[in-house]
């Protein structure tokens, strides 16, 4: 039993078919965004972004019910200014709220900075850093990095690295699984996902008979430190 979800076996009866799958979802969504620009010359601006969201999830998998209320709050305040033409700075607060029960909640407030660097056409160079509480794990600290650079007018070269965190909710996102006959057992105390990422882009265009030819190459790499399992 987990404590992010409702899960029991519905009364049976003589004239009940054997087995059925049936799944009903309703969502609703609201979202708002105000902006207030400072200074139009260095693109000064502070900015109020919100939005909130019910998702409702009914499914039956045979004698198996399964029935989640998932609520979330999202609320974020941007600051951005560009002192020169080659320089953008941009931080911010955000605040989450998740709530699938009472026993399964988590408030995370966060900030984050960023800085990009511009030379022309040719180089874009992007940092960024954000720490964030979460009401469950605690502290935990995101890094990225982006870099798009121009060799030639015919080749742009992309890399992008960076860690993430995700809060992982097991049976309300593999609650398929109910359709088996297995046995599922979902820890009260399961750990926070954590990965690195990074990929590489490279795209060529050709010029081939008054027409273009793109090429394109992508490299990505994943690197899980910890993740949910379910046995096989």
């Amino acid at each position: 039993h987990s404590p992010l979800s409702t899960l029991h076996s519905p009364r049976s009866t003589l004239h009940s078919p054997r087995y059925t799958i049936k799944a009903e979802t309703d969502r609703y969504e609201a979202y708002m965004k105000h902006a207030f620009i400072l200074n139009p010359e260095h693109g000064t601006n502070i900015a109020l972004m919100a939005n909130a969201s019910l998702h409702k999830t009914v499914a039956d998998y045979g004698l198996h019910h399964f029935d989640v209320n998932q609520k979330t709050a999202y609320a974020q305040l941007m600051f951005e200014t560009s002192p020169t033409e080659e320089h953008n700075i941009s931080g911010g607060f955000s605040f989450l709220h998740d709530y699938y029960s009472r026993a399964d909640r988590e408030t995370t407030p966060g900030a984050y900075v960023q800085y990009t660097y511009t030379l022309g056409t040719r180089l874009t160079a992007m940092a960024g850093l954000r720490a964030d509480h979460s009401s469950r794990y605690g502290w935990f600290v995101t890094p990225r990095l982006h870099l798009k650079y121009m060799p030639a007018d015919f080749v742009t070269l992309r890399l992008s690295a960076g860690k993430g965190y995700r809060t992982p909710h097991a049976l309300a996102e593999n609650h398929f699984l109910l359709a088996t006959g297995r046995t599922l057992i979902v820890s009260d105390q399961l750990e926070q996902e954590e990965a690195w990422n990074a990929g590489l882009n490279a795209q060529f265009s050709i010029p081939v008979a008054g027409r273009t030819l793109r090429l394109r190459g992508v490299l990505r790499e994943r690197a899980a430190a910890s993740a949910p399992r379910f046995p096989r």
